[in-house]
């Protein structure tokens, strides 16, 4: 049930985002609130799991790929921002929907089974390269950010210290202290970003190259997390949620965390199947994901606590060495500016009454002083604690991660599409999990015979 809860929850969060491109509006706001609420449920039923629903969770994700195709290929009215249907572009969703039937054959020819997927990836990635060589830049600060910090990188200068032109015209999207004689002066992403968009800018001039390779090398992660067809899905539904590429074109950095999150996931499974070894891979996938955003905490905790303790102390080192050696650096060359805009120029974030969130929708019906960004991180601690009452399985860290994550989002004062596009992802590989230790794959055989001899008494 679990999985199949949170494979629900990730579709409804990804077509949210197709009717809304995550700014406000009533009914999306119902739709991802549906979706916490069955990410919720999933972590209350985390351990009673029912292998005969893991078709279902396959033919929801299906489900969630299908639709995801279809809205790349579709306009809506008033929706500007939608891919160009430009000829090349309609032709690979085609290909991409007529790929997608081949889920459905119940026994598929053996070349069928293995190639329907790469095919799928390799039609994302060259959907997206038509849509990247067809549009015109995108008008957003978030690209223009990115691409100056690693450019200014590449000439030996820091990041941190540079002055961006204010491309709106007005103030309401940037706090206090975030402009200064009508220049922006916070470059707001951590250093790992500028580190992985460094050859992409120099090698193919542009950093959305850098969240189109996240993404897949997140997707390739993501099918490797269980068993096929369903982890495939799961992949697929990362790449062709209705607004991936959207969030690509414009540079928002989730793509690398989420690639980030199915690495250290990818590890600690095999550090679980095979404790002590696999400890300091495990490591090295947590300390890119503890470098990979400031919110990414968050994510790493539920799954620490799901670690196995032979080679805990490895891990743990691991991962603080690459966190550190991404941070470090920075903090040597600049460590006031670092801090201001990693740390104090988020908390001055302004309250966007555009979020599609609670606190927006409170603000829009009541009106005056809007509401405490602390409602996110109560939110996401009581769902922590609900997740992290006991020590948890892989599976159970996971869900407690997506889960928090999401609560924080719903509940806060920039609530937008690249983070719900994040938290679809995060619902998707929970959802096909499997966890890689002995003990969990003899607890999971025997739960399994006994429902065989409860459907044979």
């Amino acid at each position: 049930m679990p999985r199949l809860l949170a494979a629900a929850a990730a579709v409804l969060v990804a077509f949210a985002l197709w009717f809304s491109f995550g700014t406000f509006a009533w009914a999306p706001l119902a739709l991802v609130t549906l979706a916490a609420l069955a990410s919720l449920a999933a972590l209350v039923s985390a351990d009673s799991e029912a292998p005969r629903l893991r078709l279902a969770t396959g033919a929801v994700l299906a489900l969630g790929v299908a639709g995801g195709v279809a809205a790349q290929l579709l306009v809506l009215e008033g929706d500007r921002r939608a891919p160009p249907h430009h000829p090349y572009f309609v032709s690979l969703g085609w290909v991409a929907i007529a790929t997608l039937l081949a889920y459905g054959l119940p026994r598929p020819p053996r070349w069928v089974a293995r190639g329907r997927f790469p095919l799928l990836v390799v039609c994302f990635g060259a959907m997206a390269v038509v849509a990247f060589r067809t549009e015109r830049l995108p008008f957003v600060d978030s690209w223009l950010f990115r691409q100056q910090g690693a450019q200014a990188l590449l000439q030996g200068q820091n990041p941190y210290e540079l002055v961006f032109p204010n491309i709106y015209g007005h103030e309401r999207f940037y706090g206090p202290g975030f402009l200064k004689d009508g220049k922006v002066t916070v470059y707001p992403y951590p250093p790992l970003q500028i580190l992985a968009d460094v050859p992409f800018l120099e090698i193919l001039g542009d950093v959305r190259w850098t969240m189109l390779a996240a993404a897949i090398a997140a997707a390739l992660l993501v099918a490797r997390l269980g068993s096929r067809p369903e982890s495939e899905l799961a992949a697929l539904l990362v790449l062709f949620q209705p607004r991936m590429l959207y969030v690509a074109k414009v540079s928002w950095t989730e793509p690398v965390v989420l690639a980030a999150w199915a690495a250290a996931l990818a590890a600690l499974r095999r550090w679980r199947a095979r404790a002590p070894r696999g400890a300091l891979l495990a490591g090295l996938g947590g300390g890119l994901l503890l470098a990979a955003k400031q919110y990414a905490p968050l994510l790493a905790l539920p799954l620490a606590a799901a670690a196995p303790r032979p080679g805990a102390r490895k891990a743990a080192l691991a991962a603080s060495a690459i966190a550190a050696a991404t941070v470090v650096p920075f903090a040597l060359w600049n460590a006031g500016e670092l801090w201001h805009d990693l740390a104090v120029a988020q908390v001055l974030q302004p309250f966007r009454m555009d979020a599609l969130s609670w606190l927006a929708a409170w603000a829009r019906w009541r009106g005056g002083t809007p509401p405490s960004a602390a409602f996110g991180f109560v939110a996401a601690a009581l769902a922590l604690a609900l997740g992290l009452r006991r020590r948890p399985d892989l599976l159970r860290g996971a869900l407690t991660a997506a889960t928090a994550f999401l609560m924080l989002v719903l509940f806060n004062k920039q609530a937008f599409c690249n983070y719900y596009w994040l938290a679809a992802g995060l619902l998707a590989s929970a959802s096909v999990l499997e966890d890689g230790s002995p003990l969990h794959a003899e607890a999971k055989a025997a739960e399994a015979g006994s429902l065989r001899a409860g459907a044979g008494a």
